[in-house]
């Protein structure tokens, strides 16, 4: 239920952005160095690296970038370092649990859930007081 929870965050917290790359590195279970271009990024990235997935990169000079700024974070994740791993295996869970149960299905239960949860009045899918 936590991953879930972490999950539909990530999810709520993202809007077309994770419809793309992002999406479908989480769905393969791959970290991800996020460089933010946009409104939106600046807290995806924020976002992606504080549930361990990723590393939130160039945090200086964004939306522009450099060799330093992205030199770092990349090495953080393809090293040996515990901080590295930690990242891999976080990234590696989550993609395992994406793949089972793709967001799209949890989305989809999760709204089933909210109707099925309503009241039926005399006319189901009718608004009576407005």
């Amino acid at each position: 239920m936590e991953v879930q929870a972490a999950t539909m965050r990530l999810w709520r917290k993202t809007s077309f952005y994770l419809l793309g790359t992002s999406a479908n590195l989480l769905r393969a279970g791959l970290p991800q160095v996020v460089i933010p271009l946009w409104a939106d990024h600046y807290g995806f990235a924020q976002l992606v690296e504080s549930l361990g997935l990723g590393i939130y990169a160039t945090r200086g000079t964004a939306p522009n970038w450099t060799v330093d700024g992205l030199a770092g974070p990349f090495l953080k994740i393809l090293d040996h370092s515990d901080a590295g791993a930690k990242i891999r295996k976080e990234a590696a869970r989550i993609g395992h649990i994406a793949r089972k149960d793709p967001g799209r299905y949890v989305a989809a239960r999760r709204v089933y859930e909210v109707i099925a949860s309503e009241p039926q009045g005399k006319n189901p899918g009718v608004i009576e007081d407005f």
